[in-house]
């Protein structure tokens, strides 16, 4: 996973509400059973944030966390 990637997850997550971060605890813990690694979980909020390989996203979903 690239730095980019990693600080757009960060700045997603950040930016998002204590709901919705316990949202996606909660979606990726019934999904995968528990957090197994650092790795895993950014990659599930990578995706969860509509996010590509080099950090951006879809233009239709940016619009919906800000």
């Amino acid at each position: 996973m690239s730095s980019k990637l990693i600080r757009a997850v960060k700045s997603r997550w950040d930016k998002s509400s204590i709901i919705h971060q316990k949202a996606l605890v909660i979606r990726f813990i019934e999904i995968y059973g528990s957090i197994h690694s650092k790795g895993d979980w950014l990659q599930y909020l990578a995706t969860e944030f509509n996010l590509s390989d080099n950090g951006e996203a879809a233009p239709e979903l940016d619009q919906v966390y800000h």
